[in-house]
């Protein structure tokens, strides 16, 4: 008998032991997948601010090019008028020069930031 309860006591042991391994097996996997989707929601996240970001380069990049657009604009037009005779008054004579203003500085500094901002924004997420 004491063969036989010693015996019925090892495979208990053993049934114990194999239970606990599945168990922790289950546990395994369980984290296992809460990783793996961690991992897809990361990247998902990732690839929304990647897109984000594309949106706001472009939209700076076309601020950008409408600025220079105008400001090319300008300056062809202000040689143009460079060609006509024209008799000036004394209150156009003492105009400030819009490129010589702060809020001309403003829009240059603000476009630039922006701009320089938006590149390295989009290197730093490569």
């Amino acid at each position: 008998m004491d063969e036989n309860s010693y015996i019925e006591k090892q495979l208990s042991d053993h049934e114990n032991r194999l239970r606990r391994l599945e168990e922790s097996d289950v546990q395994q996997r369980i984290e296992l997948s809460n990783i793996s989707k961690s991992q897809s929601e990361i990247k998902l996240m990732m690839s929304e601010q990647a897109k984000e970001q594309m949106k706001q380069t472009e939209k700076q990049q076309d601020t950008l090019n409408n600025f220079t657009k105008d400001m090319f604009n300008y300056f062809k037009e202000k040689e143009n008028n460079k060609d006509k005779i024209e008799v000036k008054t004394i209150e156009e004579n003492f105009k400030i020069k819009f490129y010589r203003t702060k809020q001309f500085w403003t829009i240059i500094g603000s476009v630039i930031t922006g701009v320089l901002g938006g590149v390295l924004a989009y290197f730093g997420l490569k």
